[in-house]
Parts: structure tokens; C-alpha cells; sequence
């Protein structure tokens, strides 16, 4: 049984129809319904909300049977044992999960770091619980005057404190390029598209690394106004999707836009 056949038995379940179900989660009633269908899989902020809702295990949502594709990958420790890397390497760094206490450290020594987006009085992903096992321990900020880097806490174990630190603050003025480019990532669920997000700056010549777990930030940036004079990179393909601003749908337009994407941890 897929998820989507999961959820729908879920919610038939508990009496209340797609747009009920939707309305919960801030979301609309065709996400629902995609998902039922098998068109469309839930992001993991989603599957975490659903688990909760239904109080069901992630692997029954998901219909996980026992056995090791997360410890596989994502089992490793690093020697110091804080940090949880992720064997995968792409692009030439290596990628990290969240928990990590020195996000400074990784980003200057080219690693890509899982982060949320704040634009727009927003962050993406939305419905994240901060300072909980497994969410991002970075925020980058864009705000009215330029670009900021938060780290959220300090990682204990499974949890976070919050023990904000601004890691780094840039003027518009200070950043040279902002390149976005959609990957695709293996998980549990078969694979799932990710933003990855290159900011180079003129402060000693660096590029700060991110991954997003959400495709919308990529509109965002592409369109806003406080970016409008910083030099945005992205393919040509991907530009023309991003201009069509169409935030409900770009699951499914990049979907139907871009070629096949390869799962990154192949490094292709």
C-alpha cells in the first residue's frame, strides 16, 4: 500500500473529507487529493503532521517495513559524535544533516547544511516545530536590509535549545550571486525534490551552501523585490518556471518542465 491509499483509508477512518483534512493543514483540498491518487508525494513536514493527526507510526503512514535505507545513509556519525553526517557527496562537499552545533564551521569549510528560508514574514518549509529532533539548526533570513544566517540552538542528544546565534549578516551589496537548482533526494518514500540554495559573497571570496526541504523558496527569491538587484542563477528551464510564480503547483510544473532530475547522492 502506497501512502496516498494510506492517508485516504486514514481519513475515511476518521470521517472527514479531503478539504476538512486540508484545511488542517493549511493546504488545498487538490494537494489531498494528489496524494490519494499517487500523482503527488506529501513533503516529510506533511507526513510528520499526518502521523500526529491519525496517531500513527511514520512507518505505517508510509508503509516502511523494517529495515535500514535511513541507517544506511544516514546512520554514520562523524568522529566527535555531534554531528550526524550524511555519507553522500555532491557538488565536491560532503551533506550534513541538522544536527550539527558548529553550522559556521561546516559552511566555511564548503559543506551544505540543511536550513529553513525566512522571506516574506514566512519560513519554509512551513509547519516545521522548531528545536526538534531532526529540523533544520539554521535560518537563512531575507529581510528588508539583506541577507542573514541564523543558527537556532544547541543540540543535545534529540533535542535543540534555542540559543539563537547570528553567524553571518550581508548587505545586498555584498553578495555577488545567488544560484538555486532543484535535486532530487532518495528517501523512504521513493525520492523527493529538494532546493539547494549557492550564496557567494565578497567577504573572503566564500560560498555558503544550503538545502531546503521545500521548492517554494525558489519562487520567492526568484521574484522578490529585495533581491532584485543581486545576480540570480539558475538554468534556463527553471527560470521559466519560476517566473510563472505559481506556488501551489511547482511540485507539479517541475514535474512537467525540467527533464529527469538524477538523485544527487549518484553525482551526476
Amino acid at each position: 500500500m502506497c501512502v496516498g491509499d494510506e492517508i485516504k483509508k486514514l481519513r475515511m477512518q476518521k470521517g472527514i473529507s479531503q478539504k476538512e483534512l486540508a484545511d488542517l493543514l493549511l493546504i488545498s483540498r487538490q494537494t489531498i487529493s494528489k496524494w490519494e491518487l499517487g500523482k503527488s508525494v506529501p513533503e516529510l513536514v506533511y507526513i510528520i503532521q499526518l502521523a500526529d493527526y491519525f496517531n500513527v507510526t511514520l512507518d505505517q503512514l508510509v508503509g516502511r517495513k523494517p529495515q535500514t535505507f535511513l541507517q544506511k545513509y544516514f546512520g554514520q556519525k562523524e568522529n566527535g559524535g555531534d554531528e550526524t553526517m550524511k555519507t553522500i557527496n555532491t557538488e565536491g562537499s560532503n551533506f550534513y544533516s541538522s544536527f550539527s552545533n558548529d553550522i559556521k564551521g561546516l559552511l566555511k569549510n564548503g559543506k551544505r547544511i540543511a536550513a529553513l528560508v525566512g522571506i516574506d514574514d514566512k519560513e519554509y518549509p512551513q509547519g516545521y516545530i522548531k528545536y526538534s529532533a531532526g529540523t533544520p539548526n539554521c535560518v537563512l533570513s531575507i529581510n528588508e536590509n539583506g541577507i542573514e544566517i541564523m543558527q537556532l540552538g544547541k543540540n543535545i542528544g534529540l533535542f535543540m535549545n534555542n540559543q539563537k546565534e547570528l553567524l553571518y549578516r550581508f548587505d545586498y551589496e555584498e553578495i555577488n550571486s545567488i544560484e538555486l537548482s532543484i535535486k532530487k533526494v532518495a528517501d523512504i518514500l521513493g525520492g523527493r525534490y529538494v532546493l539547494f540554495i549557492n550564496l557567494e559573497t565578497n567577504k573572503d571570496n566564500c560560498i555558503l551552501k544550503f538545502w531546503i526541504d521545500s521548492l517554494k523558496p525558489a519562487i520567492l527569491i526568484w521574484n522578490s523585490p529585495k533581491l532584485a538587484t543581486v545576480n540570480k542563477i539558475v538554468s534556463d528551464k527553471l527560470a521559466s518556471i519560476l517566473s510563472m510564480n505559481h506556488l501551489e503547483t511547482i511540485y507539479e510544473d517541475i514535474e512537467k518542465g525540467l527533464d529527469e532530475l538524477p538523485y544527487f547522492m549518484d553525482n551526476k
